[in-house]
């Protein structure tokens, strides 16, 4: 079941700028990233231990988003690593020809992540934010999208080992067999 709250219920409000006014941020070469707007409030995090595939470390707890944030509301994909770092570290760089670098930037390790974050709120005017990666709570909230399911379109996982379809309708898994990022 998704509850979600008024601001949820709202439009989005996609914007491609930390700053409600403005609408983009330009990374070198023009390249765009677009944000949304995550709005304080509290929720359930972790998992039911009744809940198919539940690990031991999801207890369920509440944590509550005092401030609202701004996430991204795609993965970083090549071109926008590429056009900030000038590099481009993922190994499946093939799949340009198949897809363009509009495809996820991936090889990547977490120092990689937030340096690319430091570069963004070096050589990038923020308005007074600062990029960052999100925390483990700001991550789950974000996915949850407001609903208190184990997915996020309001549905239940529906086996614990082979195909969960409603998996399928959120989520690319291994069983979906494509040998390239999405």
């Amino acid at each position: 079941m998704c509850n979600l709250p008024l601001e949820f219920n709202d439009p989005v409000r996609e914007i491609i700028h930390p700053q409600p006014e403005q609408d983009i941020l330009l990374l070198p070469g023009g390249v765009a990233m677009t944000f949304v707007w995550c709005p304080g409030g509290s929720f359930m995090m972790g998992s039911p231990e009744t809940e198919l595939g539940h690990y031991l470390n999801e207890t369920l707890h509440e944590e509550i988003i005092e401030d609202g944030f701004w996430i991204g509301k795609y993965p970083v994909t090549q071109e926008q690593y590429d056009s900030l770092t000038g590099t481009n570290p993922s190994r499946h760089q093939a799949e340009i020809m198949l897809i363009g670098d509009n495809s996820p930037v991936h090889s990547i390790s977490r120092k990689m992540a937030m340096d690319f974050c430091k570069l963004m709120n070096k050589t990038l005017d923020l308005n007074g934010f600062e990029a960052s990666l999100p925390s483990s709570v700001q991550w789950e909230y974000a996915c949850r999208a407001g609903c208190s399911s184990a997915l996020n379109n309001g549905t239940e996982i529906t086996c614990k080992y082979g195909r969960c379809w409603n998996l399928g309708e959120v989520a690319w898994n291994p069983l979906d067999k494509v040998d390239y990022p999405q």
